[in-house]
């Protein structure tokens, strides 16, 4: 049974509530015990956002009304955050600054100039003022993974959204201008460049655009490039859709190498794997940017979030969630497991190319649904999103299209057909020399995937070749389907590889100093430079509920006019 591509009818949807969820990855706590707090007159930056909160808005957000915005801080304590920015005196730990008093005899450094910053960033392009003053170890990474972690924990989607654009983004490299500025990789040049964000490969759903609004904010409030952002966000999204069992920042670890330079140059057109792509051309894709076909394989593991998948939550093949009655935030296009490999190793599995001349089968459109099959529909969208915000916005797309205000995207027909029945299912698996656990079997009717996944399934069930990089992808996507622990190591270690590969860096983060040390900046998600901005990931080296002593430290913070406190002058 062929299922065509998915509509854009959630674009809007996802726009829409992309605002709301920077504003809630800023203001709410990250998890139990890790708020983001913010210092002295770096606070005054919110101060718009959080006046321009509309009522609807903030009962989105689930705030109090909208002259009270609340949030409950590392010491359990419930702080209105509008009386908190309008305080002259404002501290983090035991100290403090007088922000008014600091803007006065700081004329060089002018609290309405900080204000100012966010709408002043620019890109961190190379031979610019901005990437020679970049220091990525004179940062907060602790609060950037903060913010990203929140971020996805309102609304899961976006999790899927960055680690798709991350690979779209750093695999989009032309090998034969490399190194130079026509290479491509991970430099976000997807996010900053309207050429490259319109290429079909990044329109659908808009994920790319959407991700550009997320990480462009994100990477002006702590003055970081965009290739930096995305490359942290991407990496700490496993950890929020696999409920913290992949760390790739894991707070200890210096993993993950930062540093990159952004590019406002378009990627080189036509350097992404082409979704019908075959083995042949596959594999040869991924040994031209010098990559293993056990690494290509563990990369594509992240498929396993289509939102295809919709209200699918499984094992069974008619196990779906209902979102009109039940909790669908933990559907399986939300959940980071090895499903992906279990499912395209069914042996079931069946790959033909479409005569010209055959019926398409299409779905049918909005307006001509009818009432079920629209109550469905609405449903299978709401599905997609975690958030209140979201799910609402899907379903105010949906009435456009009905309504004919919004248009439909027709999907387009595909060169091959995949099909995969239940029929003798886990017999098949045993045949292939696949044990039952390995496999998905019952599985869902539809196919979830692209026909290049599909290639690759028919690698993992059939037999060994005298080609020995089709037996190592055939042993990668054997291993992974056997083996969730085994994926998780191979993703982390081919993600960080992904987004190091084709790199130009910044040079107070490349090269060698003075003394012949190495000036690379590798981090784990822990570094805290001011120490001051992220209370319990700052205050100590693990994450979770503030221990004693960073309770003790700052448990007097929020009474800050009581004399007892030293001032900054």
């Amino acid at each position: 049974m062929e299922r065509a591509r998915c509509r854009r009818r959630a674009v809007r949807a996802a726009a829409a509530v992309a605002v709301l969820a920077l504003a809630v990855a800023i203001l709410m706590p990250s998890g139990p015990g890790c708020p983001f707090h913010l210092p002295g007159a770096d606070a005054q930056l919110l101060s718009p956002l959080l006046n321009a909160l509309s009522g609807t808005v903030s009962a989105t957000l689930g705030l109090v009304t909208t002259t009270v915005v609340t949030v409950i801080t590392v010491l359990g304590q419930l702080v209105d955050v509008l009386v908190y920015l309008t305080t002259p005196v404002q501290c983090s730990g035991l100290l403090c600054v007088n922000v008014t008093a600091y803007a006065e005899t700081h004329n060089k450094t002018l609290v309405a100039e900080i204000n100012a910053r966010v709408l002043l960033w620019s890109p961190k392009m190379p031979s610019s003022m901005a990437a020679n003053d970049y220091d990525p170890a004179r940062r907060d990474w602790a609060s950037v993974v903060s913010v990203c972690r929140a971020l996805f924990q309102y609304e899961k989607r976006f999790a899927s959204f960055f680690i798709r654009s991350s690979f779209h983004d750093s695999m989009s490299v032309d090998v034969t201008q490399c190194p130079g500025p026509n290479c491509g990789g991970a430099d976000a040049s997807l996010f900053l460049t309207i050429a490259e964000l319109a290429r079909a490969e990044n329109a659908d759903d808009n994920f790319a655009l959407i991700t550009a609004k997320a990480a462009k904010k994100i990477a002006s409030w702590f003055d970081m490039s965009v290739a930096d952002t995305v490359a942290v966000c991407a990496a700490v999204a496993p950890e929020v859709l696999s409920n913290g069992r992949l760390r790739i920042l894991d707070g200890t670890t210096k993993a993950l190498r930062v540093g990159r330079l952004d590019s406002i140059l378009p990627a080189p057109p036509g350097n992404l794997p082409a979704t019908s792509a075959t083995t042949p051309t596959f594999l040869n894709y991924w040994t031209d940017r010098d990559f293993t076909p056990r690494e290509a394989a563990a990369l594509m593991g992240s498929h396993c979030l289509v939102d295809e998948q919709g209200c699918f939550k499984g094992p069974g093949r008619s196990d779906y969630c209902d979102p009109s009655t039940q909790d669908c935030s933990n559907v399986r296009m939300f959940r980071w497991e090895n499903h992906y490999y279990k499912d395209i190793c069914s042996a079931t599995l069946k790959v033909r190319d479409v005569p010209a001349d055959e019926v398409r089968m299409v779905e049918t459109p909005i307006r001509g649904m009818t009432q079920p099959e629209y109550e469905a529909e609405d449903k299978l969208e709401k599905c997609k999103f975690t958030s209140k915000a979201g799910q609402q916005a899907a379903q105010n797309v949906l009435k456009k299209q009905r309504a004919g205000t919004v248009p439909e995207d027709a999907a387009p027909d595909e060169p091959v057909s995949v099909t995969w029945s239940n029929a003798d299912c886990k017999q098949g698996a045993a045949a292939s020399g696949l044990p039952a656990t390995s496999v998905s079997c019952p599985h869902s009717s539809f196919w979830w995937y692209t026909n290049n996944d599909a290639y690759i399934g028919l690698v993992c069930q059939g037999p060994v070749t005298s080609n020995d990089k089709v037996n190592q992808l055939r042993d990668a996507t054997r291993n992974f389907a056997a083996d969730q622990a085994a994926w998780d190591r191979d993703y982390a270690s081919a993600y960080i590889k992904m987004v190091t590969r084709f790199v130009q860096w910044a040079p107070k983060a490349d090269g060698v100093d003075s003394v012949g040390r190495s000036k690379a900046v590798f981090i784990s998600g822990s570094e805290c430079f001011t120490g001051h901005q992220l209370e319990a990931s700052c205050a100590q080296s693990y994450n979770g509920t503030a221990n004693a002593d960073t309770r003790e430290l700052y448990n007097d913070c929020f009474e800050c006019n009581d004399g007892e406190h030293t001032l900054l002058t």
